[in-house]
């Protein structure tokens, strides 16, 4: 059984574990809290940041863009009519850079926020 390591509150890992359920995929959750540091779970993920999925073999994937690819590469081409992202190369390479965009934006929102609002960011 593949385990994630998410907070409920981050978006991320929130869009993975809707993945995941689009899929019908048994997932193990674990809580992390990645403020707290815990050196455990910095052995898997040196950054610190969620979600980190622990795939087959035991090996961290992280991010959710990552996480999400892993999970159309292994379990989406076994049902082409769910499938999360796209068939053909094309449609791939543009919901990668619509997911880039969306990181670009948010990154910017972060840095350029009021002092105020960086805070809910």
């Amino acid at each position: 059984m593949l385990t994630l390591f998410h907070h409920p509150m981050f978006a991320t890992c929130r869009f993975v574990r809707l993945a995941f359920g689009e899929y019908s995929e048994e997932l193990a959750l674990i809580e992390e809290k990645p403020w707290a540091r815990r050196k455990e779970f910095l052995n898997l993920n040196p950054a610190g940041t969620l979600p980190v999925l622990l795939a087959e073999g035991d090996v961290p994937i992280v991010g959710a863009g990552a996480i999400a690819v892993y999970l159309d590469e292994t379990r989406g081409v076994l049902k082409r009519d769910r499938r999360l992202l796209a068939e053909d190369p094309i449609g791939r390479a543009e919901i990668r850079r619509l997911q880039a965009a969306g990181c670009c934006w948010l990154k910017l929102q972060q840095e350029f926020a009021p002092a105020e609002d960086r805070a809910i960011l």
